[in-house]
């Protein structure tokens, strides 16, 4: 950069500075260095004294006031520029202000423009007669009171049903405890063990009640009045001759007399489609349960499997020596000699009546042990024990016998 002073008639100096293509910042920047080189070398200048050094610390101030009125023409520089860039930045600012503004008088004559040019669905409804319209409304009416009301029954309709099913549920469940109370206790204290395995433990176990509800209301009835009556003629001294007044036959008929409730239990198992049905029967007169089973097959499986898989195959030596010959009951043996019969006469008579046989394991099910006296508790105790082996010893060796016939 070269620096030119002139001085005009009115004395005023004038400058005129060639500048390159630098910015202000760094113009700015090499002013600041020359003056303080400058201001260095006055200094150095002035421990020499000398002529020399004094010219050149003149000629070193004359350089050092230009770069002074150098940096004061770049600030009024750079005070206008910034003035200029504001006034520019001001116009733009109100440039775009305005083009704001005419947008939105645009969309403003657009919006007035839509409104002018609306037109309502209502200028083409056509206008009745206020009793043509009281008349419609009314119809409405009326079509809407049907509609609630039609939804209505079709809601009481269902709760209807609902009770209905509740109500046939609750009867099925009267029925069953009704059954329930008719039952002798061996076969109810068998039945609600088997029940609450079944719930609680092995849902593949169902147990139901069968047999003549009316005739084991009729049996309950006549066994009230036969212990009034054996009372008044124990008092009386006639309990003996009404006794002996029976015939031999229907003595025999008498003893092997089942009750007609019994107990069914059905065992399934997981991977065979055979079932098992297990029948309790109780014989009141003899005191002990005789047992029925049936394996129940696929209709399109072969009836050998069911004719080989008999219930003596079954049933028989679930446990040790019992092979349900001969009574559990001491008590037998003198009830079968009164009646002129003996003991091997026992399970011919049972088996002509269809009554199974009486297995010891039955006996333990149901509660009854002929071989020492029981408590109230002792009987509850034995059942509780003999249900999930019993259940467990069935299903095994009718699975290992399924197994074996059919390989």
């Amino acid at each position: 950069m070269r620096t030119k002073v002139t001085f005009d008639k009115k004395g005023s100096n004038e400058i005129s500075i060639e500048e390159s293509c630098q910015s202000p910042i760094k113009q700015f920047k090499e002013c600041f260095d020359k003056l303080n080189k400058i201001i260095r070398d006055v200094k150095a200048l002035k421990v020499l004294k000398t002529d020399e050094a004094k010219m050149k610390i003149t000629e070193k101030k004359i350089q050092g006031s230009m770069l002074i009125v150098k940096l004061k023409k770049l600030n009024r520089l750079d005070r206008q520029r910034l003035l200029e860039l504001r006034e520019i930045l001001q116009g733009d600012s109100n440039l775009l202000k305005l083009e704001n503004l005419l947008y939105e008088a645009n969309q403003l004559k657009k919006e007035i423009n839509k409104c002018f040019s609306f037109k309502s669905e209502d200028e083409d409804i056509e206008l009745v007669l206020v009793e043509e319209f009281l008349k419609s409304a009314q119809l409405q009416f009326e079509l809407q009171q049907r509609k609630e009301y039609s939804k209505q029954c079709k809601d009481l309709e269902k709760e209807k049903e609902d009770v209905a099913e509740k109500t046939i549920e609750y009867r099925n469940e009267w029925e069953i405890h009704k059954l329930i109370r008719l039952l002798p206790q061996p076969l109810y204290l068998a039945y609600t063990k088997l029940c609450a395995y079944s719930e609680i433990i092995d849902k593949r176990l169902s147990v139901s009640i069968e047999g003549d509800q009316e005739e084991a209301k009729i049996i309950e009835m006549e066994r009230k009045q036969m212990n009034e009556r054996e009372d008044s003629d124990n008092e009386n001294g006639f309990g003996e001759s009404m006794n002996h007044r029976k015939s031999l036959n229907q003595k025999r008929l008498d003893l092997f007399k089942h009750h007609p409730l019994s107990v069914k239990f059905n065992i399934s198992m997981k991977d065979l489609e055979e079932t098992y049905t297990v029948i309790l029967n109780y014989l009141p007169a003899l005191g002990f349960i005789t047992v029925q089973g049936k394996l129940n097959i696929d209709s399109k499986c072969s009836v050998a499997t069911a004719r080989i898989i008999t219930q003596e195959r079954i049933l028989s030596s679930l446990y040790a020596d019992d092979f349900g010959e001969g009574s559990p009951n001491p008590k037998t043996i003198f009830q079968l000699q009164n009646v002129q019969l003996h003991a091997y006469d026992l399970n011919k008579s049972l088996n002509e009546m269809k009554l199974g046989k009486p297995f010891k394991w039955a006996q333990n099910l149901c509660g009854i042990n002929f071989t020492e006296h029981l408590n109230i508790n002792q009987p509850q105790k034995l059942c509780d024990e003999t249900v999930p082996d019993l259940i467990q010893q069935i299903r095994r060796k009718l699975r290992a016998r399924i197994s074996h016939f059919n390989h």
